[in-house]
């Protein structure tokens, strides 16, 4: 199944503040990991050794979690991980999907409002 996950990077200027303000907006048509035929998911941004995360959206397959992050820069050729897990009650959690995004990509392609990254879910 193909997802969609919207990313916005509200400022990127590696030269001066070795910071990223991102925003993780949204996923769409995620794939169902519960027997009620949602999910609960949540979203894991990883850069470098910082490892950040949304909150849950319980019972749905289009979550909207507009979460901002300010997220360190140690070295421009470091990639951002965006994991996307489904939470159960039992406090585990299942893979959905993951894509990683390169922030030399990000930089090249800052003129863009939004990065629209579409990725295989499981």
């Amino acid at each position: 199944m193909l997802a969609k996950l919207r990313l916005k990077v509200k400022k990127f200027d590696l030269k001066r503040t070795k910071i990223i303000f991102a925003l993780v907006y949204q996923a769409r048509d995620l794939s169902a990991k519960d027997i009620n035929g949602k999910s609960d998911p949540f979203c894991v941004v990883e850069l470098d050794s910082t490892r950040l995360r949304t909150h849950t959206i319980y019972k749905t397959l289009d979550p909207i979690w507009n979460k901002s992050f300010v997220l360190p820069v140690q070295d421009i050729h470091s990639v951002i991980e965006l994991t996307i897990f489904d939470e159960d009650t039992n406090q585990t959690t299942e893979f959905i999907g993951k894509i990683t995004l390169p922030l030399l990509a990000v930089k090249d392609f800052f003129r863009r409002c939004f990065f629209e990254i579409f990725f295989f879910v499981f």
